[in-house]
């Protein structure tokens, strides 16, 4: 069972049912109660799908991984070990993808973004990963 922790404060699927991502009620505050942008609450290492998937996550080179995005997460930031690794937000035939070499970890903002597919590149990737979460 993945931990829990106090500021994850969102159901996974509120996302597929019709809610959007505007509300992030849970960002710090400065001493004059501003919201501070940009600075997350901490991390969560586990995504917001039915059957979770864990960090670190052994990454196909046929099929896509699909992560599901916390919905209160505005970041994630992910490492493949070893081998490069394919990132798309289109589709889980990743006919669009970024490409992130092998023991370089990325940090991506995805505050709007529902999945994640990945993919290795030649070879299973081992990928690390964590959202940041507000």
């Amino acid at each position: 069972m993945p931990t829990v922790y106090s500021f994850a404060t969102k159901t996974p699927n509120q996302l597929t049912e019709g809610k959007t991502l505007s509300h992030f009620e849970n960002q710090p505050n400065d001493g004059a109660r501003v919201s501070i942008q940009g600075i997350g609450n901490g991390p969560m290492t586990v995504d917001a799908s039915a059957s979770i998937v864990s960090s670190p996550v052994i990454v196909s080179t046929t099929l896509a991984t699909t992560l599901t995005t916390p919905e209160s997460a505005i970041e994630i930031t992910l490492c493949p070990i070893g081998h490069a690794l394919n990132v798309s937000e289109v589709n889980n035939t990743l006919s669009s993808y970024f490409q992130v070499p092998a023991n370089t970890p990325i940090t991506m903002d995805i505050a709007n973004c529902q999945f994640l597919y990945l993919q290795g590149v030649g070879a299973l990737a081992t990928t690390a990963f964590y959202y940041t979460l507000v």
